[in-house]
């Protein structure tokens, strides 16, 4: 009721008092404020994580600091950690109050359309104040689409997808709702894909194929009508992973054919990086050991030109998983701890590729020193996956941590590993893992 209703749960219909409305009560306190604190209270109201301080400082100028202390006297915010907040219900009421200055209002919502837009790098070009801002970025985006503000508004739900597919943080509720705001408006077909397209990729991650191959289809099909050639690229490389994951190898091969002339049509270097890491972990697969370690120096090479910490990691972390499948600890430890500095070079990066490199840590330690030295780790990656609601390598972690726990604590991971993989539709996993051992 309150997602339909919002404000209108908020008062009496049979009452107009203070006693019997919230939005009597929030507008009588709104009307006592100065100009500055119904300036300010507006702003406040807008942002469900709350607004910085300093935020209110670059907009209000000197009148930031007595409109906030006006606004705690009467008690419509909370100021805690040099930020202002208020509940859900006194920011749906203060919103139907009359905006003071638009100005304001506008200088805002860009300021978070651009703090969206660097989400795209991963967290490397987000500051402090920045990353303390994410759980604002979704409504902000929602207002933007209602304001119809935008400029920006398709890289910053790019950008927003992009960080929540890698940390989790944030909400995509914003680019759920792009995909049919685009398609609403005339000629942008490219905007409405990129945002089906990153929904796409985050539940292909979540183990979700059947629903991401639909939307990499639709993407597809709404990229070739607009002839771009990288959108369908992105696209086919995402159906080819989705076939390797289900053992079509034929189809994920004819598919990675397709990306690569596409990718080489628009001369894209992080595209063609993309390509040969893909080409790599499926050799992987494979067991050709020989041609993933060439595929992912290529494409280790590419992602460093272009700057992409997060893409040279993951080569290095491919690089430590080959060398682990060909039983030389040694140099696999070391591409697992170089893949993670990459990461905290970077800012943070991919949560779970991270997490993929602390469990093959744990894996080395296994072998150098049995399985218990390794719990650690392999729990430490278990709660990344968990955060990530990567559900397959949830369930990995378990059946590495049944190696190193007996008993009844044995018997609980090998059940969670089977229930997880039987829930992301891995019957042959548990099959050759669980079954037969």
């Amino acid at each position: 009721q309150w997602k339909k209703q919002r404000a209108k749960m908020l008062w009496n219909d049979r009452a107009d008092d203070a006693r019997s409305s919230l939005k009597v009560s929030v507008r009588l306190s709104f009307e006592r404020l100065s100009r500055s604190g119904k300036r300010l209270v507006r702003l406040v109201a807008r942002l469900p994580a709350g607004l910085a301080l300093q935020i209110a400082q670059g907009i209000l100028g000197d009148k930031a600091n007595e409109a906030a202390s006006e606004l705690r006297k009467a008690r419509l915010v909370e100021f805690r950690d040099d930020r202002l907040s208020m509940l859900a219900p006194l920011r749906e009421a203060t919103l139907l109050q009359p905006m003071q200055k638009k100005a304001d209002e506008v200088h805002l919502v860009q300021k978070f359309v651009a703090i969206a837009v660097k989400g795209n790098r991963i967290l490397q070009d987000m500051s402090q104040e920045d990353n303390a801002e994410i759980d604002n970025l979704d409504a902000a985006l929602l207002w933007a689409m209602d304001e119809r503000a935008i400029v920006g508004l398709a890289s910053a739900q790019f950008g927003l997808a992009t960080l929540y597919r890698f940390t989790s943080r944030g909400s995509v509720a914003s680019v759920e709702e792009g995909a049919a705001f685009w398609h609403r408006q005339k000629d942008a077909q490219a905007h409405e894909a990129s945002c089906i397209l990153s929904i796409a990729n985050i539940e292909a991650d979540r183990s979700e194929h059947e629903n991401a191959r639909v939307k990499y289809e639709t993407a597809l099909s709404l990229y070739r009508e607009v002839e771009n050639a990288q959108g369908e690229a992105n696209c086919c490389l995402g159906l080819s992973q989705i076939a390797f994951r289900m053992r079509d190898n034929k189809q994920g091969l004819a598919l990675i054919a397709t990306a690569a002339e596409l990718y080489s049509k628009e001369n894209d270097g992080l595209g063609a990086a993309n390509l040969l890491l893909s080409l790599g972990q499926t050799a992987v697969r494979n067991s050709d050991f020989e041609g993933a370690v060439g595929y992912c120096e290529t494409a280790s090479s590419l992602y460093r030109n272009e700057g992409d910490f997060s893409g040279e990691a993951k080569c290095i972390h491919c690089l430590g998983d080959i060398a682990i499948r060909q039983f030389d600890f040694v140099t696999a430890k070391k591409h697992f701890e170089t893949a993670l500095q990459l990461f905290r070079r970077g800012g943070g990066g991919e949560v779970e590729v991270q997490a993929n490199c602390i469990m093959g840590i744990g894996d080395v330690l296994a072998h150098e020193k049995g399985s218990l030295a390794a719990v650690p780790h392999w729990l430490e990656a278990l709660d990344l996956f968990q955060s990530l609601n990567r559900f397959y390598s949830v369930g990995v972690c378990h059946f590495r941590l049944a190696r190193g726990t007996d008993g009844e604590e044995r018997v609980y991971h090998r059940a969670e590993a089977r229930r997880l993989w039987l829930s992301v539709g891995r019957a042959d996993t548990v099959a050759e893992f669980l079954d037969k051992r």
